[in-house]
């Protein structure tokens, strides 16, 4: 059984990749220490930054991991270098590195901080090159890898960000998430609410609040901050389908079947499939009882070519017959005997 790590550093796992990136640049292992202690040196040899997007792109990567592992988070500095990397070796791949010249970039002159009026704390930008990556492009990364297994160590990563003096709407909304995924539904609501106090109109953090918010019961507020996040959208887009879906249960939960059933199928006309199909089920049933026959009908003839159950089939056919639709009608009816006697058969 291998020993554990009793200093739990983390700076090996980015020594590797900076190790990495100078024996592909040439340069000498010596400047592999851990960067978290020991001062970085006078410079590092580079790829020259004009010729390629790719080599412009890694030199900033490179920056802003030397940022973070110097503030102390070699994690959050590790994937920066590993991206670094990549860019570089995708470089040297699309040119001749013998007919190239290489350039230099400072590393004991690295910018200090700037704190932005929106409270973002991030690395000075380089005015004479693309920007380095920014807290948005790392959120985002953050967020594509969140899951179930990765959840404890997502919010281990945002509290690092947090100690760095990071103020962000996105931020706490991702704390929110992963707490949700680990059943922490007080946690998720407290950093849902500390991300609305930065951001009121953020349409996500508005929707993710009032779901939680719903499975607590408190219908009320949910329902005032699903409208509040509707009216920040364009309310027939796909865009709201989340923020209708959760009305849809606020309005069933507060006995108004006929309103639930009829955002039931506004967001089944926005996106099929977004909804249960035991939701709409229930939906074409409070549609035919508020007389509704056309919008049911649209329901079950969907539910028909997926679900093809007597529950569908049965009210579907009774509906058709009714309206007078009868050859239709008839085509039904056959698949309800054909399903009715496969059940027989079976059980025979």
């Amino acid at each position: 059984m291998t020993a554990a790590n009793p200093t739990n550093d983390p700076a090996p796992g980015i020594n590797r990749w900076r190790s990495a990136l100078i024996r592909l640049l040439g340069g000498s292992l010596a400047v592999s220490a851990d960067v978290t202690s020991s001062p970085a040196p006078e410079s590092l040899p580079l790829p020259r930054l004009d010729p390629s997007r790719l080599r412009e792109r890694a030199h900033h990567f490179f920056r802003y991991g030397e940022e973070l592992a110097q503030r102390g988070a070699p994690d959050l500095a590790a994937p920066l270098y590993r991206q670094a990397f990549t860019l570089l070796e995708a470089s040297l791949q699309r040119v001749d590195t013998g007919s190239e010249s290489f350039g230099h970039v400072s590393l004991s002159g690295v910018p200090s901080p700037e704190a932005p009026a929106d409270g973002i704390l991030l690395p000075a930008s380089d005015k004479s090159s693309s920007s380095p990556p920014n807290l948005a492009e790392i959120l985002a990364g953050l967020r594509q890898g969140l899951s179930r297994d990765t959840a404890d160590h997502t919010l281990k990563q945002l509290q690092s960000l947090r100690q760095q003096g990071v103020r962000h709407a996105e931020l706490h909304r991702l704390a929110g998430l992963a707490h949700l995924m680990l059943s922490n539904h007080r946690e998720a609501e407290s950093d849902f609410r500390q991300a609305l106090a930065i951001n009121p109109d953020h349409y996500g953090v508005l929707v993710n609040l009032a779901g939680v918010l719903l499975a607590s019961g408190q219908r009320q507020e949910a329902g005032n901050l699903l409208n509040q996040a509707l009216a920040r959208v364009d309310p027939e887009s796909l865009e709201a389908v989340p923020a209708l879906t959760n009305l849809s249960l606020v309005e069933e939960q507060d006995g108004r079947m006929m309103e639930a059933a009829q955002l039931v199928l506004r967001v089944h006309r926005l996106q099929p499939g977004h909804v249960r199909n035991a939701r709409l089920l229930k939906a074409a049933a409070t549609l035919e009882e508020m007389g509704e026959d056309v919008d049911a009908i649209e329901l079950l003839s969907w539910l028909r070519q997926r679900q093809p159950e007597p529950a569908v089939l049965r009210p579907l056919a009774a509906l058709l017959e009714r309206r007078g639709e009868y050859q239709e009608a008839a085509l039904v009816y056959r698949d309800l005997l054909g399903s009715t006697g496969g059940e027989a058969s079976t059980t025979a």
